[in-house]
């Protein structure tokens, strides 16, 4: 997730996809919306959000620059879940990458990432990081437990994380064939898109590749799912990711549990950074 800040510091995380469709995600029930019997006067049916139409995919550049755009001054929280497995003559390595993103505005936010490795001796590696700002101070918190901080005005462009995700449906959303059907959730619709056929990037041909968009009228890209295999002489490999957002327009930033003893930290140092 890269991370622009203004003014003190600018930092990038390393860049991660988010998860495996089924993965933290527990979807509400969705409906087709039943046929409704003619009136005296037509209702006029709501037309697709740009990008889209009632066949499927019209411009994916056009569905993401709409998404980035639906997502301007409003918080959100945005979450992503990644998984890789893959099968060598050596045995099975498995990946899973966690990331929550709480953007209350462009002072407030919080990230957190969780990393875990299976190794084919069955081993496993667990890699922990997050970060807060509260438009005074930034803190990062590493795996081992230290905590660097800087002091003074902090800044951020909030919609570069709508660009994340705009940037994640440029890669992904990739198809021979696609189709669109309107649903609801919880009461609102929406625009659910299926695509096969497509392929990853970097990569010329993908086995059963797959995608699933859930997209809001005005454009929001409120879901990404993508599952797709490849095969490299004796190496198979299944990737998953997905992103959904939360909370959009209600979304306040928790603290994080080590805060506190960060802050006590940072009062009693008299430089404007510490370690």
């Amino acid at each position: 997730m890269r991370w622009p800040l203004l003014t003190v510091v600018c930092l990038s995380l390393l860049a991660g996809c988010g998860g495996i469709t089924g993965l933290g995600v527990s979807d509400a029930p969705e409906t087709t919306p039943a046929p409704v019997p003619a009136a005296t006067e037509q209702a006029t049916t709501p037309s697709a959000p740009p990008g889209l139409d009632d066949s499927g995919l019209d411009g994916v550049s056009v569905l993401s620059n709409g998404h980035e755009r639906a997502l301007e001054n409003r918080s959100y929280t945005f979450v992503e879940r990644y998984t890789m497995t893959t099968i060598r003559d050596t045995g099975r390595l498995s990946v899973s990458r966690n990331e929550t993103t709480y953007v209350e505005d462009g002072r407030n936010y919080r990230h957190d990432l969780e990393r875990r490795r299976l190794l084919p001796n069955r081993t496993v590696e667990r890699y922990e990081q997050s970060m807060y700002g509260d438009g005074g101070t930034w803190f990062e918190r590493r795996d081992d437990g230290t905590v660097t901080y800087y002091r003074g005005e902090l800044r951020f462009y909030r919609d570069e994380f709508a660009g994340e995700a705009a940037f994640y449906v440029d890669q992904y959303v990739s198809a021979t064939r696609s189709w669109t059907r309107r649903v609801r959730r919880n009461g609102s619709l929406y625009y659910r898109v299926t695509g096969v056929g497509g392929t990853p990037p970097g990569i010329s041909q993908a086995e059963s590749y797959r995608f699933s968009l859930l997209v809001a009228p005005d454009g929001l890209v409120r879901e990404l799912r993508v599952r797709y295999t490849t095969t490299i002489g004796s190496q198979r490999e299944t990737v998953g990711y997905q992103f959904w957002y939360e909370d959009v327009g209600s979304t306040t930033v928790p603290a994080p549990s080590w805060l506190d003893e960060a802050r006590h930290q940072a009062r009693n140092r008299s430089t404007g950074s510490g370690t």
